[in-house]
């Protein structure tokens, strides 16, 4: 259904802005106003539309939109083995090896030119001055302490 189509059915129902049409189909004027620049509306209002206003048994099916997707039928169950994995696999190798190449070009290329460093540590190490008598354990830990021994 083409939004025009929409906009005549509505305004016979009273909705002329697209506040009103969203109000009365129970949506947002955004959806609303996208449908208005597609020239589109969805199925599914179309189908509710349908059900709720005996007005638009009239609508020609060329105008209702068909969704582009369809369920899978439940009448044959198809299963798919290791073997038919690794075959799609081996018939798209070419697209597994260059994208994985060019992740790990671009990645390597980030971390090396584009990304700063966040955090920087370095580390200076002190020796002690051999200048007083070695004093070992306890010394050393009254030393900590402003004892002199």
């Amino acid at each position: 259904m083409y939004f025009s189509e929409l906009e005549s059915l509505m305004a016979s129902g009273g909705a002329t802005s697209l506040a009103d049409i969203a109000r009365t189909l129970n949506t947002t004027p955004q959806a609303v106003s996208n449908w208005k620049a597609r020239n589109q509306v969805p199925h599914h209002v179309v189908a509710k539309l349908s059900q709720s206003s005996p007005s638009l048994a009239g609508i020609p099916e060329s105008s209702v939109q068909t969704p582009i997707y369809s369920l899978p039928s439940t009448s044959e169950e198809e299963t798919i083995s290791l073997s038919d994995i690794l075959l799609i696999l081996s018939e798209q190798i070419k697209v597994v090896v260059l994208t994985t190449f060019i992740s790990v070009f671009l990645t390597f290329t980030y971390v090396q030119f584009v990304n700063q460093p966040q955090y920087v540590s370095s580390i200076k190490v002190l020796l002690p001055d051999n200048k007083g008598v070695n004093l070992g354990g306890i010394g050393g830990l009254a030393a900590q302490f402003g004892v002199n021994i």
